[in-house]
């Protein structure tokens, strides 16, 4: 398992992030920094994820609210 962890999007070069991976991409977005804005929390995700899926990876979010 490899893990890379980020506080704000991808960085400035996010093909070295690909070039870091094998063939199963997979990432977990966390955005429950943003729980108290449920409208710029959705665009932050959906921003997010797409950016993921565009550069080969499967994308889930882990909300941990499910978690308290």
């Amino acid at each position: 398992m490899r893990l890379y962890l980020s506080s704000f999007d991808l960085g400035d070069r996010p093909e070295e992030l690909v070039s870091l991976t094998g063939s199963a991409r997979r990432a977990a977005i966390i955005v429950n920094a943003l729980d108290n804005r449920p409208e710029g929390r959705a665009v932050w995700l959906k921003e997010q994820t797409d950016k993921l899926v565009g550069l080969g990876f499967g994308v889930v979010e882990l909300d941990l609210r499910s978690y308290f």
